[in-house]
C-alpha cells in the first residue's frame, strides 16, 4: 500500500472507524451517517480549521467506497 500524502492521513483516520456506518436500504448501502463522522472527529479531538476538510474528505472516500461495492454486486448480478 503506498503512504497516504500528509493532508489524507486524518482522512483515512476517521475513515477507519466510520467505514461500516451504512445508512441502508432492502438494496443494501446507500449513504453514511454523516453524523459518526462528527463522532469520530470530535473523539479524536479534531482542530476546528481542520473539520471541514476532513469532513469532504471522508464522505468522498467513502461513496467511492461505496461505488466500488455497488458496481462489484452488479457485476455478480446481484440487485
Amino acid at each position: 500500500m503506498p503512504a497516504l500524502l500528509p493532508d489524507n492521513v486524518d482522512i483515512f483516520k476517521v475513515f477507519i472507524y466510520v467505514k461500516n456506518q451504512h445508512i441502508m436500504s432492502m438494496g443494501g448501502p446507500i449513504d453514511i451517517d454523516v453524523k459518526s463522522i462528527e463522532v469520530v472527529m470530535d473523539m479524536l479531538e479534531t482542530k476546528q480549521e481542520d473539520r471541514e476538510r476532513i469532513f469532504k474528505g471522508v464522505y468522498g472516500l467513502y461513496h467511492y467506497a461505496l461505488s466500488l461495492i455497488t458496481d462489484e454486486a452488479e457485476a455478480e448480478g446481484k440487485p
